[in-house]
């Protein structure tokens, strides 16, 4: 929007234009509403190959990960009451949106399941 804005102001703007730093820079909540049938314990070629604790109480955190065979890394932000959304920095690979239902649902119980406390989504 900001760069959009400059344009408008008149402001000489080159294009194409990477936003991915910006894109990444957003915290959302998990980005899908994964409805009941997709909630699978089937496996999936999704794994978390480390975390990194930036502050252990509350939790946040740093989980890489193996998403259908492509390194991804994710921040998670558990610094909310148990009653509000946890927040994920999706910084590189896969995003959510990018996966089917299923395989969503099972980043979503992986990344849960490597961040002490679990998440809140």
């Amino acid at each position: 929007m900001e760069l959009m804005a400059r344009a408008y102001n008149g402001e000489a703007v080159s294009l194409p234009h990477d936003l991915s730093h910006t894109v990444r820079g957003i915290d959302e909540p998990w980005p899908l509403w994964v409805q009941d049938e997709h909630r699978t314990s089937e496996p999936m070629a999704i794994s978390v190959t480390d975390v990194e604790l930036d502050a252990a109480e509350p939790p946040v955190a740093t989980v890489h990960m193996q998403v259908l065979g492509v390194p991804t890394v994710v921040a998670v932000d558990n610094r909310k009451t148990q009653q509000e959304w946890t927040y994920f920095r999706f910084i590189s690979g896969v995003h959510p949106w990018q996966l089917t239902d299923a395989e969503a649902w099972a980043m979503l119980v992986a990344i849960a399941n490597a961040v002490p406390g679990g998440v809140v989504a």
